[in-house]
């Protein structure tokens, strides 16, 4: 087993600070589960839009989502029924999906999806 200096465990720790990599396997870490789980729901809500007639509203998008997927869409409890709150929350605030440019506000409650909106949609699996 190899002895290290104190330099170079200095060294080491000052890479490993100032460069967001897991020590385990020397890969980026993970971004956080909330972040990872708002992603994924954003990327359900433009594969939804992408099959809606253009303009649509939030209704409409409401409906599109609960169909991809009524569990993670639906009323709680009531998962047979579509919450369009659930939607509403990715479409409002600075890291909506009208911000990202993934989506046009037309008019109050109407949307479009931009042309980087339908790239992204036709990058899902």
């Amino acid at each position: 087993m190899a002895a290290y200096t104190a330099e170079q465990i200095r060294a080491r720790q000052e890479y490993l600070r100032t460069h967001p990599l897991s020590p385990a396997v020397g890969m980026p870490a993970p971004a956080p589960r909330a972040a990872r789980t708002r992603s994924r729901l954003q990327a359900l809500v433009v594969l939804a839009a992408c099959t809606l007639r253009e303009p649509f509203t939030t209704e409409a998008l409401a409906v599109a989502c609960w169909r991809v997927s009524p569990l993670k869409f639906g009323l709680d409890g009531f998962t047979e029924h579509p919450d369009v709150h659930r939607v509403r929350c990715h479409l409002y605030g600075a890291r909506s999906l009208v911000a990202q440019g993934l989506l046009e506000r037309v008019d109050e409650g109407t949307y479009r999806v931009t042309a980087a909106g339908r790239e992204a949609g036709r990058n899902e699996p």
